[in-house]
């Protein structure tokens, strides 16, 4: 498997596919890291992903279909995920560097994202009077504004 990166895991994927010479349908994608955005929505860390070309018999190589480019809807799925991933990440390291141990869920449904959040500490997560989950929510939202304006998915 031939490892790709990229700001973004289409971009990575995108890298790939075009290095190897092939198409989604003839290879093998795994993502082994998404993107970790720094302050102000730059990258920190690049996507990561693995692709392996898939072994084609030469009888039925003619025979795969062509490759059909992701809708609209497959590709906004797939940057919410995206979005959704690196925003809980970026969250964790947050509260990580508040000294609180943290554990997120992501629930993607259309069109939005939802990271639900756990501490041993509950009493630390939440803060005196709301304050640091509030900060927490308020700095998460700023994020995924950047990482959508980044991306050219922003809301109307």
């Amino acid at each position: 498997m031939a490892t790709y990166t990229g700001k973004t895991v289409t971009e990575a994927i995108d890298n790939g596919l075009s290095d190897l010479q092939v198409n989604r349908h003839q290879s093998n994608i795994k993502v082994v890291k998404f993107p970790k955005m720094g302050m102000f929505g730059r990258v920190r860390q690049a996507a990561v992903v693995e692709i392996e070309p898939l072994s084609v018999d030469t009888d039925l190589g003619d025979t795969l279909p062509a490759e059909t480019p992701m809708t609209a809807d497959e590709n906004r799925l797939l940057l919410l995920s995206s979005i959704s991933q690196a925003t809980a990440d970026y969250v964790k390291y947050l509260a990580t560097e508040k000294k609180i141990t943290l554990n997120y869920e992501i629930k993607v449904v259309p069109d939005q994202f939802f990271i639900e959040m756990s501490s041993n500490d509950e009493e630390e997560l939440i803060g005196p009077k709301g304050q640091t989950i509030n900060q927490f929510q308020e700095l998460a939202n700023q994020y995924v504004v950047n990482a959508e304006k980044k991306s050219g998915c922003a809301r109307s």
